[in-house]
């Protein structure tokens, strides 16, 4: 699986993953540090990244947009969520560990047969707490396009 890191994650991480079989980037490392979120995800899309693994949530606006236009490209996101009112809780041990810990479902995630384009992995649970498939996306674009080119 080929990952790319949003530059909320630990740089570290980039080479822990490489050298454990999945190739992976930071956007940092690449020079896009502090671009905007929909510039990261069509970086991503265009250089053909199966994920981008983030802690954004991507909820609202230009971003939404974004992220939803990526994975109906094809992109996975995969976001990992921390809690905030903990201190050192989304360390880059915890960062590490919660995806290796997630290894295989990250993995299903990104075949080229999966319907799969979010998965949302909490740290507080220990597990997938959401999946949004590509129907769900293409539902939504419906749904927020019209709007988009209204304003």
């Amino acid at each position: 699986m080929r990952l790319l890191l949003d530059e909320n994650m630990a740089t570290g991480l980039a080479d822990e993953l490489s050298a454990r079989g999945h190739p992976t980037d930071h956007v940092e490392l690449l020079g896009l540090k502090s671009e905007a979120d929909s510039t990261i995800l069509a970086f991503a899309v265009a250089q053909g990244y199966e994920a981008v693994v983030t802690k954004d949530r991507y909820s609202e606006g230009g971003a939404r947009l974004a992220a939803l236009r990526a994975m109906r490209d094809g992109l996975r996101i995969i976001q990992l969520r921390f809690r905030q009112d903990i201190r050192g809780s989304g360390s880059d041990d915890q960062q590490l560990q919660l995806i290796l810990d997630h290894e295989r479902e990250i993995e299903r995630a990104i075949a080229p047969d999966s319907p799969i384009r979010q998965l949302v992995i909490n740290h507080a649970v220990g597990g997938v707490t959401r999946t949004i498939t590509a129907d769900e996306v293409a539902a939504t674009l419906r749904r927020l396009e019209p709007q988009a080119a209204e304003s």
